[in-house]
């Protein structure tokens, strides 16, 4: 953490400071690893592998390890299991739902639309959830539906159209997220972590419906979604678990800053883009 930016922030806000930190350090150009062992070697003529011009420049592009772990490998997953997620023409109340984990903290300003992997981000955390937002909530938009038809069908190669999805029902993409929880996800020395519970139940205190503390109440919003019959007037909106002081128990309608519209088409664009590539070069490997 950045101790001279925690004294500001809180200075102006304890509630702000403890529900939209903008001190915390985060990791600047952390790739993955992986895609390096991916990338596909030419053989001489003797059976060694030799670098070329040619497999230099067909070599994996990065991949930010944020974005990979928070939404390209989810994405990517989701794809790969689709025909399972489909329901029967006829059966659309017993369509699959997917519901995406988002963050009261993601931030547009962090967010860049020529760098959605956050790569060049100094808080790819919030830039990744960012993007969850737009790409959950700008699915169903006309600008989108070209992406997000090839994405859902269930055809493939040159069986893929249009209309390759029409017979069956697509699953319906969701977005919550837990409000603010307390998790050992980030390992801290035992007295930030004592002072971080203390500082949610002041927060709570002070009026805050975000600070749920415990996890299983910050589930609330997700397994609401999963389960509600009234998922058609759940599409579009981000929704949050939140708490009263006595643990009154909540979900919340949750204000998206970002512009969805503007950033749709290009987010689904790119994310198809990065999948498709990433399918030919998985299955060059197989």
């Amino acid at each position: 953490m950045d101790w001279l930016k925690v004294a500001q922030q809180f200075m102006t806000g304890v509630v702000n400071a403890m529900t939209e930190p903008r001190y915390q350090v985060q990791g600047v150009g952390w790739l993955t690893e992986a895609h390096a062992a991916l990338d596909v070697p030419q053989l001489s003529k003797g059976g060694v592998e030799a670098a070329s011009a040619d497999s230099q420049s067909s070599a994996s592009p990065d991949l930010g390890m944020v974005f990979t772990a928070n939404v390209f490998g989810h994405y990517y997953l989701i794809h790969e299991i689709m025909t399972t997620l489909h329901a029967h023409r006829g059966q659309e109340d017993e369509a699959s739902r997917v519901i995406w984990i988002g963050s009261i903290d993601s931030n547009p300003h962090g967010f860049d639309i020529k760098d959605i992997q956050g790569i060049k981000s100094t808080t790819p955390y919030q830039s990744s959830k960012t993007l969850t937002d737009i790409l959950v909530l700008g699915h169903q938009l006309p600008q989108t539906e070209k992406q997000y038809r090839a994405y859902v069908s269930t055809a493939t190669g040159h069986q893929r159209s249009d209309t390759s999805i029409g017979e069956t029902i697509a699953p319906v993409f969701l977005v919550a997220h837990p409000g603010i929880i307390s998790t050992t996800i980030v390992a801290l020395p035992w007295w930030q972590t004592h002072g971080k519970i203390l500082g949610f139940w002041l927060c709570k205190a002070l009026g805050s419906p975000w600070h749920c503390i415990d996890p299983y109440i910050g589930a609330n919003a997700p397994v609401w979604l999963a389960l509600s019959p009234h998922v058609e007037m759940a599409k579009g909106t981000k929704w949050g678990s939140g708490s009263g002081w006595r643990d009154t128990e909540l979900i919340i309608e949750t204000k998206v800053d970002i512009d969805v519209a503007r950033y749709s088409e290009e987010v689904w664009a790119e994310m198809e883009r990065l999948r498709s590539f990433w399918k030919s070069r998985l299955d060059s490997r197989a």
